[in-house]
């Protein structure tokens, strides 16, 4: 007797940060795997992934118009999940991050090609071949979420005031990057291939991911191995701008659920209610760029891995256009999806993992 084989799950974008923690998770059901991923200097996982059971991959570019064919070859696909993107946001105005020097190469050509035609051709296959597809977003495409008070001539800002979380009704406000303009373009492009070829698709917001598999110029990556250095940490400005926080095993295991879970396919675009289709993934757990280094700095000095001072910053030049706060309401995620974070961010467990992943040698 004869067993029909699995069907697969493609991945584009699987060696990046988040897919890390997405493969690991398909393989733990037993899924097979196909990596649709360049491999480029974003690939920084590509060991851990290929390792996994299950995995394979093909080295395409995914705005290539043939890739999704020859990812697939002809088998049965349950699903993609569409990680694949360019998203730093220093990287889109074409800066270095942190130094905010030039940086070489054609920036917009990279991010628009990966994150808005990329997206557009995943789009087309996954309606003409009737394949969910699972589309990864993010909160920048809503904009900057701070309501003090109107932005001040010259890029001053008011800096009381709170955050007007968004949930997923909201319009896209003016993108406050080339990055998120073109994640902006990238939903657009799905929605179109729903409205015009029946595409069934989820869109995932998620906020600020953390966890171990970062990239190292990111702010976490950046803080703990400059902490554990005895060295200061570059802030944008004063530190000030707010973030949501989530972990990045939370929308990991929210994203597998939704391609492949039976229960997940009333939550589509294609759905009566149009807001079924678009999943926002956050904790709720907000904190400024400063009171994360802080919070890190603290446990960095608690575990004896940092001489303990007064001084653990330093203010360098902010950001051009720098977005100041974002935040999402997710709470009709847990209505839809019956998802919610459960990593409890700048808890004693996440900060020591946040530590053992970055710096503890140092």
């Amino acid at each position: 007797m004869t067993t029909e084989p699995k069907p697969i799950v493609v991945v584009t974008g699987a060696y990046g940060f988040l897919g890390l923690h997405v493969c690991r998770r398909l393989a733990a059901e037993g899924v097979r795997v196909r990596v649709v991923d360049l491999a480029t200097y974003a690939a920084i996982n590509w060991k851990e992934v290929n390792a996994l059971p299950g995995v394979e991959w093909l080295r395409v570019d995914v705005a290539a118009p043939d890739t999704m064919d020859e990812a697939t070859r002809g088998d049965k696909v349950a699903a993609v999940l569409h990680l694949a993107a360019e998203t730093h946001v220093d990287r889109s105005l074409g800066l270095t991050p942190t130094t905010l020097a030039a940086e070489g190469g054609d920036a917009l050509d990279r991010f628009w090609r990966t994150n808005a035609i990329g997206t557009a051709r995943v789009a087309r296959w996954c309606a003409a071949n009737a394949v969910r597809m699972i589309h990864v977003s993010t909160d920048e495409v809503l904009g900057d979420r701070w309501i003090a008070g109107p932005l001040i001539n010259g890029g001053g800002r008011i800096t009381g005031g709170e955050i007007d979380v968004a949930d997923v009704s909201s319009a896209p406000y003016p993108p406050g990057s080339p990055y998120a303009a073109s994640k902006i373009a990238a939903e657009a492009a799905v929605l179109a291939e729903v409205r015009c070829a029946g595409l069934d698709a989820v869109i995932v917001r998620p906020t600020n991911l953390y966890g171990p598999g970062q990239a190292t110029d990111k702010l976490i990556p950046v803080a703990v191995r400059k902490l554990c250095s005895n060295e200061l940490v570059p802030l944008y400005g004063d530190g000030r701008q707010v973030r949501e926080w989530v972990h990045v095993e939370d929308v990991a295991r929210l994203l597998v659920h939704l391609a492949i879970d039976e229960d997940a396919r009333g939550v589509s675009l294609l759905a009566s209610s149009p807001r079924c289709g678009v999943v926002h993934a956050g904790s709720g757990r907000r904190g400024s760029n400063r009171l994360v280094v802080e919070a890190l700095a603290e446990r960095v000095e608690e575990r004896g891995l940092r001489h303990p001072g007064p001084d653990r910053t330093t203010f360098v030049q902010d950001r051009p256009g720098h977005d100041f706060a974002y935040g999402l309401d997710s709470s009709l995620t847990t209505t839809e999806c019956g998802w919610k974070a459960v990593r409890s961010f700048l808890s004693e467990r996440d900060l020591d993992e946040l530590i053992d992943a970055y710096g503890a040698n140092t």
